[in-house]
């Protein structure tokens, strides 16, 4: 029987995913991969940067707080130099009150869940860290190193982000700490 040359072939289903006798079961033949369980299911996406969510956060409670002495009216608040780090979110949230590194999720499957208040030691070039569990109904599950609170010492806003982006650079840095001389 043969078909219109105005009209298709019908179309057919594929046929299933066999591969040749003489190869494994996903051997590059165009299937997908299989194991025991059946075929895998592509990766769970990554998380996005945190930081407009930290920003929105922080900038609610910052409203708050205005007024109280150990803030700082010379700051505001800003996420600053978060970058993936071993599957998570890494970085500084700067805001009026405090200066904290801050451990967020970007790959699901490689979060540890800390329960809120719990503390948990991280290991980083630059030495260890202890970090504390937190949860925000605006932020999510996260974790939290205090680097500096209160925050008077800084003069102005561009002074607090420096020493933000030089504080998650000094994590990594592996250079020698000279120690002073004894006398």
């Amino acid at each position: 029987v043969g078909h219109s040359p105005l009209r298709p072939p019908p179309r057919r289903a594929p046929p299933p995913c066999r591969p040749p006798s003489d190869r494994p079961a996903n051997a590059g033949h165009g299937c997908p991969p299989v194991t025991a369980a059946g075929p895998q299911p592509p990766a769970p996406p990554l998380l996005p940067d945190p930081s407009p969510r930290l920003n929105a956060a922080y900038a609610e409670v910052a409203k708050r707080m205005v007024g109280l002495g150990f803030v700082n009216p010379a700051l505001r608040v800003e996420a600053v130099a978060f970058q993936p780090w071993q599957g998570h979110w890494l970085g500084v949230m700067v805001t009026p009150w405090f200066m904290n590194l801050v451990l967020l999720p970007r790959e699901r499957a490689l979060w540890q869940t800390l329960p809120v208040g719990a503390k948990r030691k991280l290991q980083f070039p630059a030495g260890v860290y202890e970090f504390i569990g937190a949860d925000d109904p605006m932020i999510g599950e996260h974790q939290t190193c205090s680097l500096f609170s209160p925050m008077h010492d800084f003069q102005d806003h561009d002074a607090a982000r420096l020493v933000a982006r030089l504080a998650r650079a000094a994590l990594f840095d592996l250079s020698p700490i000279p120690l002073p001389e004894p006398t």
